[in-house]
């Protein structure tokens, strides 16, 4: 087994961030700051940013709704944290999606996916051909991810169904994941790979595949170049990240691995999704006025994400059912 190592001269400490774009009044002057300090290089990574508002996935300490002045800690580039509900500061966000390349079709998993906010944003790169899926140790984190997910499919004016891979997630330990259940094109772990565990990412990647992961003080950038060869690129240097749990043995011993199953899209799903892709954007939002049959409308018009209700409240206690909210048929 071999790996090449690549480094580029990079110091970045996230606890820095802060200091290193100016902090803003809404998400569209947030980003372009980040444009104008080249954090945001690609234009569809400053789309995406703009079109995935950050302060829509925070909540705040005894308070579910986000204020005006509470909203403001979105728009500052430095980590945030409420009990288990973490977000990253956005320049990490920034360079790890620089680096991971997201293409339409490919599979992606987030392990650490916390509240849904960067599975959201890939969803929005990868296409509805796409396979989105993470994996959150938290339950209560899993929760307001899908009702996250949900509010942005339900409110966001840039959701359509022909643009976006809805994210699965499911409650586990990451590095309990058997590659034998799956592997991906793009994979990120949104906290720190213990010493040794790296190779555990790595099994998770096809060959061509690119991981990145923080290890060793670092944000890196794993390409698979064969079944036995690596290459590696240093994205971040001098990163703080909370670690990877290691699992117990009774952990262990209950899963002995997260199996997403077979989500095989219904030959249903598909038809609708090539129609609507032929069909121009604009006139999407007419079709009910188009001289069509009423069932084909209804045929089109139909998402399978918005189908279930958005619970009223969270549960105390909560328990891994699977993807209650995003299961398409």
């Amino acid at each position: 087994i071999t790996s090449k190592t690549k480094t580029t001269a990079c110091v970045y400490s996230e606890e820095r961030m802060g200091s290193v774009v100016s902090n803003a009044d809404n998400n569209d002057d947030f980003v372009t700051n980040l444009c104008k300090t080249k954090h945001i290089i690609s234009p569809e990574i400053e789309q995406i940013f703009r079109m995935v508002d950050r302060a829509d996935f925070m909540v705040f300490e005894g308070d579910t709704t986000e204020g005006e002045d509470a909203r403001l800690e979105a728009y500052e580039d430095k980590a945030w944290r409420c009990g288990t509900f973490h977000l990253s500061a956005p320049c990490i966000y920034t360079k790890a999606l620089e680096a991971l390349k997201i293409e339409p079709k490919l599979s992606f998993l987030n392990i650490g996916s916390g509240i849904g906010y960067l599975s959201t944003m890939v969803g929005m790169l990868l296409g509805p051909r796409g396979i989105n899926r993470g994996v959150e140790i938290y339950p209560a984190n899993v929760q307001l991810a899908r009702e996250k997910v949900y509010a942005f499919v339900r409110d966001s004016p840039y959701y359509e169904p022909t643009q976006f891979a809805p994210p699965e997630f499911q409650v586990g330990n990451g590095l309990l994941l058997d590659p034998q259940h799956g592997t991906y094109d793009r994979v990120y772990c949104g906290a720190d790979v213990p010493n040794g565990y790296d190779s555990v990412m790595k099994c998770l990647l096809n060959i061509g595949g690119i991981l990145v992961m923080p290890y060793n003080g670092c944000l890196v950038s794993v390409t698979r170049l064969s079944e036995i060869e690596w290459e590696e690129e240093t994205v971040l240097s001098s990163v703080s990240f909370a670690h990877l749990i290691l699992p117990t043995e009774e952990c262990m011993k209950d899963t002995l691995a997260i199996d997403f199953g077979f989500n095989i899209p219904s030959l249903q799903r598909l038809c609708r999704l090539s129609i609507l892709e032929l069909i121009q954007s604009e006139n999407r939002s007419q079709l009910a006025s188009l001289p069509l049959p009423s069932h084909l409308i209804s045929f089109l018009t139909y998402d399978g994400i918005l189908r279930y209700e958005r619970p009223k409240e969270r549960p105390e206690s909560l328990i891994a059912t699977g993807n209650e909210y995003l299961r398409i048929r």
